[in-house]
């Protein structure tokens, strides 16, 4: 596994196909934020947040062990989507039900329709399993497609209702349905590809919920860690801060998609290639490339976010950018996260991935509630922060089953620092 790999046309549309899912993510984000201002983009922010935090549940993400069962070949593949779709199905119905229970307590009444408008995408993402067969078969161009085209639908349809001046629930409606189109796409294309009937079976679904529980448990501390703080800023300092913190996170977020989907995309070659899998150094440059990219990432962010924040979203979210610049390093620990997360599925040792997640979870939450009130978005920049610092890096030090984990990100640090230094004296000479 060398950088070259990198420049494959199935990793190129990889990167474009989460670049423009994350686009559309900043863009959403921008439209609301310069048509409706930081308070309603607070509310946004918040009606986002706590959908994310039920689709922990509603969404139980099975990609991972999807892309894993579907690349090692051992169950016909009809019978793994015919299960992730009937398994998507009812954690979509739990999640729905949530939804529901948590409006009844909400007082904003704009708040609680709006979080009904916008969980219908647990509905819209049940088909995401055949998502994951494409990822398998190394076919992200097909992917992008799809992104492509469902960005241009529902960035359309978010520009249109915000010129036209209706209510935040129109928004909400109108980026919903990006999920819907996306959803369409990826059935005509397995339709398309795949004459074969879907089966279900119960004990696939039961061995895909089952393996996949310690990642989603852990994914759920760590949503729970990235989505906390903007309750806890609406709830102390109101949605007009809410708005604020929130440019910063979705900066942010632009800055973190290349090393997710970087090891998300090279990830099949681990999981097909029993030498590279079983290669210390395959693992060690596969961690190489990926902590490279997330270092590279960060220092961009650092740099652009002077004029990148106000230039995006307009000069009243100046105050946003302090706690944007403590966020930019945030892609250099969600690399360290992203490669070990690969490794950890591919040595089938996710087992006690929740606990490390849920110790970072605990100490944010902790960090949230006292520096918040102290220091505003900037403590939860902060926390966040360190949270990741945590749950991506440190956690492997301490625990016993994922120290090989910290010595090949040990090594990344080291091998990366030795080259940047080589590379620095090159230049001076």
């Amino acid at each position: 596994m060398k950088f070259k790999d990198l420049l494959s046309p199935n990793q190129l549309f990889a990167l474009l196909a989460k670049g423009l899912e994350g686009t559309k993510v900043i863009v959403a984000s921008i439209i609301v934020a310069r048509f409706y201002g930081p308070e309603d983009f607070g509310r946004f922010a918040f009606i986002i947040g706590v959908t994310s935090i039920v689709a922990i549940i509603a969404e139980f993400r099975l990609q991972n062990i999807l892309v894993k069962e579907l690349s090692l070949g051992a169950l016909p593949k009809e019978a793994i989507l015919g299960s992730a779709l009937t398994a998507n199905f009812i954690f979509a119905a739990v999640g729905m039900l949530g939804i529901w229970a948590y409006t009844l307590f909400e007082s904003d009444q704009l708040i609680a329709t709006g979080l009904l408008i916008y969980s219908l995408i647990f509905i819209y993402k049940i088909p995401r399993a055949f998502r994951s067969q494409l990822i398998s078969n190394e076919n992200n161009k097909s992917i992008a497609k799809c992104e492509a085209v469902s960005s241009i639908i529902s960035i359309s349809a978010m520009i249109t209702v915000s010129t036209l001046h209706l209510n935040l629930l129109w928004v909400l409606f109108a980026r919903s349905l990006d999920f819907l189109f996306i959803s369409i796409f990826f059935i005509i294309l397995y339709k398309k590809q795949n004459p074969e009937k879907l089966k279900s079976s119960f004990k696939i679904v039961k061995k895909l919920s089952y393996s996949s529980a310690p990642l989603v448990f852990s994914g759920a501390a760590m949503i729970l860690f990235q989505r906390a703080d903007l309750i806890i800023i609406k709830t102390t300092l109101g949605e007009y801060a809410t708005g604020l913190y929130s440019s910063a996170t979705t900066l942010m977020l632009l800055f973190s998609l290349a090393p997710m989907v970087i090891s998300e995309s090279l990830a099949p070659k681990i999981f097909r290639n029993e030498k590279l899998i079983n290669s210390d150094e395959a693992r060690q440059k596969f961690s190489d490339i990926i902590i490279f990219i997330g270092l590279a990432m960060s220092a961009l962010m650092f740099v652009c976010v002077g004029w990148g924040l106000p230039y995006l979203y307009g000069a009243e979210y100046q105050e946003a950018i302090y706690s944007a610049y403590i966020l930019s390093a945030c892609p250099a620990l969600i690399s360290l996260g992203a490669a070990s997360g690969q490794l950890i599925v591919a040595d089938d040792k996710q087992g006690k991935t929740f606990i490390k997640s849920l110790g970072a979870c605990l100490i944010n939450l902790i960090m949230n509630f006292l520096l918040i009130p102290i220091l505003g978005i900037e403590g939860a920049a902060i926390s966040t922060v360190c949270g990741l610092a945590l749950a991506n890096y440190m956690a492997h030090g301490v625990m016993p089953t994922y120290h090989y984990i910290f010595k090949i990100q040990n090594n990344s640090l080291v091998n990366l620092t030795l080259k940047g230094l080589r590379f620095s004296r090159s230049k001076n000479v």
